[in-house]
């Protein structure tokens, strides 16, 4: 009898020891969960920004006015998907207008808000062309026209960015200010 109980005390004792380390098995298995999670959305977020659309905008052409057939002076800039994945839901919004230079500090680049029926896809890698008209024609001295305008777009991960530009006279982005010219 004193054997058989000293056989169970033992049992017993072992078993709280398979207990503890179980506890403890369950206590590492939750951390190592928690770790797993948190470098998942690690990756998710490093590939959202290795493979999700980048929109940026290039000068194209001006097309300039003729005063025979009241052709406006127009600016066409291409609109550049520079990613790995599609542009979605891709609209624009444009004006062109002639402008002081240096712009005044508080110049707020106005652009139409106009309702947005519908936008496109923009696949990696491909381009497409988008242009504003001046709403009047100009002398020829006034053609130093400034283009602005803005792009928005959802990347394959869901999230909405936006491509700002500003064009100069000479068609170069930013050629006569370091302001609207940004992206997220």
């Amino acid at each position: 009898m004193a054997t058989s109980i000293a056989e169970a005390a033992r049992a017993a004792g072992a078993m709280e020891n398979v207990a503890t380390s179980l506890a403890e098995t369950a206590a590492s298995a939750a951390a190592n969960t928690q770790i797993v999670r948190e470098m998942n959305e690690r990756q998710r977020n490093f590939a959202a920004m290795q493979f999700r659309a980048y929109v940026s905008v290039r000068f194209n052409a001006i097309v300039v006015q003729d005063n025979t057939t009241n052709y406006r002076f127009e600016v066409r800039l291409t609109l550049a998907n520079t990613g790995h994945t599609p542009a979605h839901d891709v609209y624009h919004q444009a004006v062109v207008d002639i402008l002081p230079n240096p712009l005044p500090d508080d110049f707020t680049f106005p652009i139409p808000r106009t309702a947005i029926t519908t936008g496109g896809v923009v696949g990696p890698q491909q381009t497409f062309v988008v242009s504003a008209a001046l709403d009047r024609m100009c002398t020829q001295d006034e053609i130093t026209a400034i283009s602005t305008g803005t792009i928005n777009y959802r990347d394959t991960f869901g999230d909405n960015h936006y491509t700002n530009f500003f064009s100069g006279s000479n068609g170069c982005a930013a050629a006569d200010s370091n302001r609207h010219n940004d992206a997220n």
